[in-house]
C-alpha cells in the first residue's frame, strides 16, 4: 500500500517508507477490552503484545478477536467480547482518519 500510494515500485522502496512511525501494544495479561480499546482509539488493526521484559510475545489481531467471539458464541458461555463491541471496533478502525481529525476539530 506505502509504495501504492507513493507511486513508486517495490523495488524502489524501503522498510522505513512504508511502517508505522508510533507503535501502540498491550500486554499478555491485558484483557480483550484494553486491546479493543487501543485499536479503536488509535485505528489500529494490530497490536503487538509485548511482555514484561519488552519482548514481542505476539500479535492480537481485529481477526483474532471476531474469532474468539465466535468461538465463545459457540460454546453458549459468557462471552467475553460483544458482537457490537466488535462492530464498534471494525466501524472505528475503518473510518478514514481525515473523517477523525474533522469531527474532533467541530
Amino acid at each position: 500500500m506505502a509504495a501504492y500510494i507513493q507511486g513508486a515500485p517495490l523495488t524502489d522502496s524501503v522498510v522505513t517508507g512504508a511502517m508505522s512511525k508510533q507503535v501502540f501494544f498491550c500486554a499478555p495479561d491485558n484483557d480483550v477490552a484494553v486491546a479493543e480499546e487501543l485499536m479503536r482509539g488509535k485505528q489500529v488493526r494490530r497490536l503487538p503484545v509485548i511482555d514484561a521484559q519488552g519482548h514481542l510475545a505476539g500479535i492480537i489481531s481485529l481477526n483474532d478477536i471476531a474469532r474468539e467471539a465466535a468461538r465463545e458464541a459457540g460454546l453458549k458461555k459468557a462471552r467475553e467480547v460483544s458482537d457490537s463491541e466488535i462492530a464498534g471496533v471494525l466501524a472505528s478502525v475503518c473510518t478514514p482518519r481525515l473523517r477523525l481529525v474533522e469531527a474532533q476539530a467541530a
